[in-house]
């Protein structure tokens, strides 16, 4: 295939972007698995709202803005400006029953991940291809002839801009355009809580999922299978450039789909 596919305007257009496909379920479903409570999905009514939402400077460190919806059989959850979705036990809880790819990118850096039903298959980053079975999945190589014909292998292709969406795309086929993932259902993703003191009392109190509706999880410091440091979320519009280093998280990988179901 050409090494431009047609989910590679998102990362022209987003410097930071995280973008999570789950087999079968309402985009709806996709983000309260993904750790969004009910009172904070959003109806997002054009792209000045979602712009607003996006770039809001006193929450960068508190949610992410995730647009979602579904295309062909998948839903979708786009992160313009975060990575949250990322996180190895969000992946986990949003592939129960299901099958979940999820490309994230930051700081030059590209991470795929391929879950099913609460199990990594496989993870790796994009300028490293060749150790994802160092990454902790059962099945490392399950994408390998979709990885080989998006240049994952070749070293002059395999760290080109939106190398992950474009192996999303051949795996799955979905296709996205800015009004998909600018109008109509959005969610403020919880960020990843670093304070692991803080935690583990909430855990002991709490109880240890802190989730407020079925299938939601708290946010969690990303300690998981097929982990790697990834900076985000980015600070700002594009305009600015600004980039802000967050801490470690955990990955999970997509799969060869068509025949897992």
């Amino acid at each position: 295939m050409a090494d431009a596919s047609p989910l590679s305007w998102i990362a022209r257009d987003f410097e930071a972007h995280c973008l999570t496909l789950a087999r079968g379920l309402s985009g709806r479903e996709l983000l309260l698995r993904l750790g969004c409570s009910a009172e904070d999905l959003l109806d997002v009514g054009d792209h000045g709202q979602a712009d607003a939402l996006r770039w809001d400077g006193d929450h960068y460190w508190d949610w992410g803005i995730a647009h979602s919806g579904e295309k062909e059989s998948w839903a979708f959850a786009l992160e313009p400006a975060s990575v949250w979705a990322s996180d190895s036990a969000r992946l986990a809880a949003a592939s129960r029953d299901t099958a979940v790819l999820c490309t994230s990118s930051a700081d030059a850096m590209t991470c795929v991940a391929y879950w099913e039903n609460g199990e990594l298959v496989t993870a790796f980053e994009d300028m490293a291809a060749e150790k994802r079975h160092e990454g902790g999945g059962v099945d490392p190589d399950r994408l390998v002839d979709q990885m080989r014909r998006v240049g994952l292998f070749d070293p002059a292709r395999a760290t080109r801009l939106g190398v992950g969406l474009d192996l999303l795309y051949e795996v799955t086929g979905v296709t996205l355009t800015p009004d998909d993932v600018s109008i109509g259902l959005a969610g403020k993703l919880p960020a990843f809580d670093d304070d692991s003191d803080e935690s583990d009392e909430s855990d002991e109190s709490d109880g240890a999922d802190g989730a407020d509706e079925p299938g939601q999880i708290a946010a969690t410091d990303g300690a998981g299978a097929g982990g790697g440091v990834v900076i985000g979320p980015v600070g700002g519009p594009p305009t600015t450039g600004r980039w802000v280093s967050g801490g470690r998280v955990s990955h999970g990988l997509g799969g060869q789909l068509d025949s897992a179901f």
